[in-house]
């Protein structure tokens, strides 16, 4: 099944080529209709496309004024100047070339630019534009061009850390090492809480996803920019409490996969959120720019956080609800 931002993606190109029914976009997509219109209707909603009525049919197309030509490897789509493409590609290439060396196996991505950002960080190489996102510290280039002459000017440096980072046996312990060297409590709550949620629930471990899941919600900074990835943030918290609270053991348990997946969308909000904010921090795009790729993107996400939530809310105990409970948002809703 195709993951819903490259349904959006086959979407806009089809109705750059020219105005379509949602019909005529499902079949040339080979998409079910369904889905294409929930796609056209949020596209439309953030002004991606327009809609018009043509011989009593609604027919769409992409408006060019509010089009962003997005890359496909860089986060966001955010563009980079050729200096910046240059040496992020060289310095992860060399990364690559020098622990294929060391190891004798192939590096995988998280560990690949675990080990350029802290190359970056130690020896203050600049343009490299880099941001947490979801699995930590990311360069904004992710995927590379191995027809990029490496740099063996830092190969000392990228030695040591690759012998440190190499003593790791998975993913898991690279990053709970790196969220706590990089004292960030937000995302070590993200690992514990995931963590939990892979593996059949047990009494022990409702209770402690619920403590991650308190401690989690007060970790999470409330600005002007997030209030509604907070919102929906204490809804899935809201959700998750009265399941726990009012169903058995079992009966949780067969919701794991959905409260995973409704937990995964959220993050990804709050990652994205992450992300703008630390290349805000970091000055390494204008505001304006920035703010573009970002909302395109957080309208995108936010829409799926809210279809999981609205199904996660149908099998929420249907109890006394308080007027300012978050989950009311979700009453009524269709799935």
């Amino acid at each position: 099944m195709a993951k819903r931002s490259e349904i959006y993606h086959q979407v806009v190109q089809e109705l750059r080529k020219g105005p379509s029914t949602i019909l005529q976009v499902a079949k040339a997509t080979d998409i079910n209709w369904e889905t294409v219109k929930y796609a056209i209707e949020t596209l439309e909603k953030i002004k991606i496309i327009r809609s018009y009525q043509e011989n009593r049919k609604m027919h769409y197309v992409v408006d060019e004024s509010h089009f962003l030509d997005l890359r496909k490897d860089t986060l966001l789509g955010l563009p980079l100047t050729p200096d910046q493409e240059k040496i992020t590609n060289a310095l992860l290439n060399r990364i690559k070339q020098r622990w294929q060396e060391l190891t004798k196996r192939p590096v995988s991505k998280t560990f690949l630019q675990k080990i350029l950002v802290r190359l970056v960080e130690e020896n203050k190489i600049p343009n490299v534009p880099y941001g947490w996102y979801l699995f930590g510290e990311y360069a904004v280039l992710f995927n590379t061009d191995d027809d990029v002459i490496s740099i063996k000017k830092y190969d000392t440096q990228i030695d040591v850390i690759i012998k440190d980072y190499a003593s790791f046996e998975n993913t898991n312990e690279l990053l709970q090492a790196y969220y706590t060297r990089k004292r960030n409590e937000l995302y070590l709550l993200r690992l514990k809480i995931s963590n939990i949620l892979l593996e059949p629930f047990t009494v022990s471990s409702l209770s402690t996803l619920k403590k991650n899941v308190r401690d989690f919600l007060l970790t999470f900074p409330i600005t002007d920019d997030n209030k509604e990835i907070v919102e929906n943030l204490n809804a899935f918290a809201s959700m998750l409490f009265r399941l726990i609270n009012n169903k058995n053991e079992k009966e949780v348990e067969d919701l794991r996969s959905l409260l995973n997946d409704t937990f995964s969308s959220l993050w990804e909000s709050m990652a994205t959120y992450n992300l703008y904010q630390s290349l805000q921090d970091n000055e390494w795009y204008d505001l304006a720019t920035l703010q573009r790729y970002y909302k395109l993107r957080i309208e995108i996400v936010q829409e799926i956080v809210e279809s999981y939530l609205t199904v996660l809310n149908d099998q929420t105990p249907n109890l006394e609800i308080p007027k300012n409970d978050p989950i009311n948002k979700f009453k009524g809703t269709l799935a």
